[in-house]
């Protein structure tokens, strides 16, 4: 006589079920803190490009269209505006970053570029803004953007 052998899979048991959760469940301990680390650099990152591509923009406008260009920087949001107050564009970051305070600017046709101080528009000299992340995050990072008397604007 031969004997056959049968396979009879009867499943995982209780134990088993639990080490395999258990190990799912440190290993994702693990990973998250690492992957919000990720996302609030990349956040960083594309705040910083945001700020540069909207003040390009902006010098760029005033020149090809040979008119003052106002932007406000706000600690969410830029906001690019022309003659009588007609809004050109709108952005805001992301949300997990902020800017250190608000910027008003003027782009002039001529290339040059004024600071609002107070209730004055004076000549820029070297301005920096300052792009963090917010508080809501333990880990402080920090991009910035300059923009120097030339109106050259560039990433830090």
């Amino acid at each position: 006589m031969q004997m056959q052998m049968q396979n009879h899979y009867r499943g995982n048991n209780l134990l088993e079920t639990v080490v395999i959760v258990s190990i799912i469940i440190i290993l994702a301990i693990i990973a998250i803190p690492s992957i919000s680390d990720i996302l609030l650099r990349k956040d960083m990152v594309t705040a910083q490009k945001t700020v540069v591509d909207t003040l390009r923009l902006a010098k760029h406008t005033a020149r090809t269209q040979n008119t003052e260009i106002k932007v406000l920087i706000s600690k969410q949001a830029i906001v690019i505006t022309a003659r009588k107050n007609t809004e050109i564009q709108h952005v805001n970051l992301p949300k997990r970053v902020t800017i250190d305070r608000t910027h008003k600017l003027v782009f002039l046709p001529d290339g040059r570029i004024i600071s609002q101080k107070n209730a004055d528009f004076v000549d820029l000299a070297d301005l920096v803004i300052t792009i963090k992340s917010s508080s809501d995050y333990p880990q402080a990072l920090i991009e910035q953007v300059s923009i120097n008397s030339l109106g050259s604007i560039a990433s830090m």
